[in-house]
């Protein structure tokens, strides 16, 4: 703090993740400005993820950070969770969308 350059210290911030809230990129993107000024929600569009899994499906739909209905192919749910992070922002910024996962696992190069 003795240097002329530091300004500020502060407490370390780890992040959060899968908390119950809406996507940074809401405002960023003025997706809400959009879906207020224009009424669209996404709604009548299919938006699908390709990635790794979808573990905590049923605790982000728990917490209302994703629909109670996403189409996931059978045996298509994966491992992990960045599908889930993915079908999360994209729920915030286009609502009314259908929502549906491909597991890549089969399909990486």
């Amino acid at each position: 703090a003795s240097i002329a350059e530091v300004r500020l210290i502060d407490i370390d911030r780890s992040p959060v993740h899968n908390k119950i809230s809406t996507s940074e990129g809401d405002k960023t993107h003025k997706a809400d400005v959009a879906r207020n000024s224009s009424g669209k929600t996404g709604a009548g569009q299919k938006v699908c993820v390709i990635s790794d899994g979808i573990t905590s499906l049923a605790a982000r739909q728990n917490t209302g950070d994703l629909p109670g209905a996403i189409y996931v192919l059978p045996g298509q749910m994966g491992s992990g969770d960045e599908s889930t992070a993915m079908l999360e922002i994209v729920y915030d910024l286009a609502p009314g969308a259908t929502l549906a996962l491909i597991d890549a696992a089969g399909y990486m190069l």
